[in-house]
């Protein structure tokens, strides 16, 4: 599964130029790439988005969750306990530019990964 070519066309549908996304990804791949990243990395959110094609057809807005999967866990510090809801800030700090897409649904679906709640999803 190829990540970068996932996450670039994702971005690029929602309106997003090729350097911002090139950036976006170097900085998405180094965060997920740390060394205390032992599950909270780059092949979890690869399966994430192998399950993710199980339920796309079945999803309202789906690009917007696709987007959730690939920063839920973003910000991670196994001694903090905001990391959900620091993911979530960045994420939308991330879509700033993009009016059209739910930001609300991208905030929680990421903060809802916290107690693990998909129910609104």
């Amino acid at each position: 599964m190829n990540l970068n070519k996932i996450y670039s066309e994702l971005l690029l549908n929602i309106g997003f130029s090729a350097n911002y996304i090139q950036k976006n990804w170097l900085d998405l791949e180094k965060a997920y790439s740390g060394k205390s990243r032992y599950y909270h990395n780059l092949t979890h959110i690869a399966a994430m988005s192998e399950s993710f094609e199980t339920y796309r057809d079945k999803l309202d807005k789906p690009n917007e969750i696709l987007f959730s999967i690939f920063y839920h866990d973003y910000i991670y510090k196994s001694s903090k306990k905001d990391n959900e809801l620091k993911s979530a800030e960045f994420a939308l700090s991330i879509l700033h530019e993009n009016i059209s897409f739910d930001h609300q649904l991208v905030f929680d679906a990421i903060y809802a990964t916290q107690q693990h709640q998909y129910n609104r999803f």
